[in-house]
Order: structure tokens, then C-alpha cells, then sequence
């Protein structure tokens, strides 16, 4: 097998969960196509849980949590056009660093299939499609979708695996002793 296919596949994953899982929640929720303005979605609401968790529309032009939202069009299209190369340019480069390190493969690999499933959103709608709604009373998180989840996941598994990177595959970590 070829040693980039699990990493590929996996990447392939959460692209495809993420854009079906999109797609389906536009459909369930929205009518008609997906306006150019974010502002202008009517969605309605399906709580999937009554205590916490809503499927409701939304759009984000920003970041995470709506950062970087405001900017005029040319800055905001350079802004996340560049922060999408360097994106990849990163994991590329840590992929092929981490051979041996399956966790931060992994993690590398949700990161980059989140990251293009944002990406695809940015291209087709101008903003990402968010769907996901955690809720607590009468407080809401901001919406998010799979990319968002798998992008967290990942820098979860990257973190946890990062450490030992560098180090040979089954070499303990070297204690940390004051100086």
C-alpha cells in the first residue's frame, strides 16, 4: 500500500463528511439556494437533542468565532487565501516529518480535510456553511460544521503526538529538570 494513502484517506473523509454533511443541512433547513450574503439565510431550526444541540444554517465570512469577518472583499479574499497556502505548505511539511507518529498523521490529515472543506465553502459561497449549534439555556456557542470539528480534532491528536516528534519511533520522553 502506498505509505500516503491512509493519510490521504483520511483527509478525503473529513472533506466528504464535511461537504455532505453541509449539503444535507442546507437541504433539511433552507430554501431555495444559498444567498450571497451569509445575512440573508433563512434557516429554520431542528433540535436534535432537546437539552443541547440544533442543526441551524448560518454562514461566517470570518475565522473562528466570526474573526476577521469585517474586512473589505480583496483583503479579506487575500487574507484567507494566503493563510490557506500556508496552511497546507505547514501540514505538508509536518506530514512528511511525522513518519511513525500515526496520531499526528492523523491529526495532520483532519486538519488538511477540514481546512479544504472551509476552503470549498470560501470559493463556491464567499463564506463557510456552519450548521451546528451547542446551546446552554438561553446561551448559544457560534455555529460551527464537521470541518470546524475535524480541524479541533486534529490539532487535539497533533498536540498530543507532537511532543515526540523527532524523537525515534519507541524512544521514552526525556524528563524535564530544572536548571
Amino acid at each position: 500500500m502506498p505509505r500516503h494513502l491512509p493519510f490521504l484517506a483520511w483527509a478525503s473523509f473529513a472533506f466528504s463528511a464535511d461537504q455532505w454533511s453541509k449539503w444535507a443541512a442546507v437541504r433539511l433547513l433552507v430554501e431555495g439556494p444559498l444567498p450571497r450574503e451569509p445575512a440573508h439565510i433563512l434557516s429554520g431550526t431542528w433540535p436534535v437533542t432537546d437539552a443541547w444541540l440544533n442543526l441551524r444554517v448560518g454562514g461566517n465570512r470570518g475565522a473562528a468565532m466570526g474573526l476577521a469577518g469585517e474586512l473589505p472583499p480583496l483583503q479579506h479574499g487575500l487574507l484567507f487565501a494566503g493563510v490557506a497556502v500556508i496552511a497546507v505548505a505547514v501540514v505538508w511539511f509536518l506530514y512528511r516529518r511525522a513518519h511513525g507518529h500515526r496520531a499526528l498523521q492523523w491529526g495532520l490529515a483532519l486538519m488538511l480535510g477540514g481546512s479544504l472543506g472551509n476552503l470549498v465553502d470560501r470559493v463556491n459561497h464567499g463564506y463557510v456553511v456552519d450548521f451546528l449549534q451547542i446551546t446552554a439555556g438561553a446561551s448559544a456557542l457560534p455555529t460551527f460544521n464537521l470541518a470546524d470539528v475535524a480541524i479541533a480534532v486534529g490539532a487535539v491528536l497533533l498536540l498530543l503526538d507532537a511532543r515526540r516528534l523527532g524523537r525515534p519511533r519507541g524512544e521514552p520522553p526525556r524528563a524535564v529538570t530544572a536548571g
